[in-house]
């Protein structure tokens, strides 16, 4: 069983007070509950959920422009839930940098192939390098096609 953990976060380029309208809609509670949303709390939003359904949940909140985790109801006590989602926010941020003038990768030097292009040859410019073919036109019925109108649809949903 899994259980929906919201933090209040949103997805990034996402207009706070939209996410905040579009969650209210989503759970069907007024803007003041969706406010209370909001206030960098971490809560379970649903719990004892099955898989695809606890994966709806996140899709339909990941649209509504917020960030929620599933997470297995039994497995993992929510502070520690909430310690590993502070983790990946942190652990990109924790990365270290050699200092400028290091040397990160030595160069090699790379023989270039031997091919033999002896028996290649440049033709002068403008000259034709071959022959082209005649082809004669194709002889296509089309009188029985039509145009529609401009904005007509062409086939049915």
């Amino acid at each position: 069983m899994f259980d929906i953990l919201f933090k209040g976060e949103c997805q990034p380029q996402q207009n706070l007070e939209t996410v905040k309208q579009n969650m209210a809609q989503l759970f069907k509670i007024s803007a003041e509950k969706a406010e209370a949303l909001f206030n960098g709390q971490s809560r379970t939003l649903k719990s004892g959920l099955e898989k695809e359904i606890a994966s709806k949940y996140i899709q339909a909140i990941s649209r509504a422009g917020a960030i929620a985790y599933a997470v297995e109801s039994d497995a993992v006590p929510e502070s520690a839930v909430e310690q590993a989602v502070e983790d990946a926010h942190t652990s990109v941020l924790e990365a270290e940098l050699d200092p400028p003038g290091t040397t990160l990768l030595t160069h090699e030097v790379v023989q270039p192939p031997d091919i033999d292009i002896a028996q290649l040859s440049l033709s002068q410019p403008g000259e034709t390098l071959a022959e082209t073919a005649d082809v004669p036109d194709a002889d296509i019925e089309i009188s029985h096609l039509s145009l529609s109108e401009s904005g007509s649809h062409l086939a049915d949903k």
